[in-house]
């Protein structure tokens, strides 16, 4: 009976217990933190982001409000918090008194913006996830974006003066059943357990072409800025031919189903 992503005390506790645990861990890191002695500020984490994208799920205010308060309450409070959302959904999202960002994907940056400073005329300009690449879902093909069109437009987000977060920057790995899915008018799209997404650098950590294309619109825009040579790519192991002798077909191999 519980209900996600609201003020139903079940889920409200959970998400309490987890926040605090995690300010265990991280919230010392905060740039706002006093220097532990080495002459530098608190850490690497600048901003601090409330909840994702809530406003294309619902528009309950008190809750984004009460997500805050635990937010605070595991000691983040020493570093900039905001709300992200895509264009439409900010007012379902956003708290009167947080900076706002925009989420899009390649082509909407001029509309995206727009749609920000109309509804924030006076607040940062931000994109808070560019999607420089997509997933990939079980049973289609590794996602081939185009890098050309969004070195392009993170040019064009640069010479406006506009802040832009990418998404993703580096790819990874889900493990387990933790994926996640996409659900669209063409269906359920379950992502497979690579989050290498198609981003400039890759899954295992080397540079895809795009790497270059983005490094050369950050470099056009600071042309005075001296950029370090990239580092060698990591060795990839070689793997001898492989021969398979046997197979044993999933549905034969599996128990029966447990309803969940």
């Amino acid at each position: 009976s519980i209900v996600l992503r609201s003020l139903d005390p079940k889920f409200m506790d959970a998400a309490g217990k987890y926040l605090k645990r995690l300010g265990q861990e991280v919230a010392p890191l905060q740039v706002g933190r006093p220097s532990t002695g080495s002459g530098q500020g608190g850490g690497p984490i600048i901003a601090i982001q409330l909840e994702n994208e809530y406003g294309s799920f619902d528009k309950d205010h008190a809750y984004v409000a009460a997500v805050r308060e635990q937010f605070k309450a595991a000691g983040f409070t020493d570093a900039l918090m905001y709300d992200a959302d895509n264009p439409g959904d900010y007012d379902n999202g956003a708290l009167a008194d947080l900076p706002v960002v925009t989420n899009f994907g390649p082509g909407n940056a001029q509309k995206a913006f727009a749609s920000l400073k109309e509804y924030r005329p006076n607040g940062p300009l931000m994109s808070g996830e560019y999607w420089a690449g997509w997933f990939d879902a079980w049973g289609t093909r590794h996602a081939n974006t185009n890098g050309q069109q969004q070195a392009d437009e993170i040019a064009w987000m640069l010479a406006q003066g506009y802040s832009f977060n990418l998404y993703m920057f580096h790819g990874g790995t889900s493990f387990g059943y933790m994926s996640g899915a996409n659900f669209d008018r063409n269906g359920y799209k379950p992502d497979v357990s690579s989050y290498d997404y198609d981003s400039a650098l890759d899954e295992a950590g080397r540079p895809a072409p795009k790497f270059a294309l983005f490094r050369n619109a950050i470099q056009q825009h600071e042309p005075t800025l001296v950029l370090p040579p990239m580092p060698a790519p990591l060795p990839a192991i070689d793997i001898p031919a492989i021969t398979f002798t046997s197979q044993a077909p999933l549905w034969n191999a599996l128990p029966a189903a447990v309803h969940s």
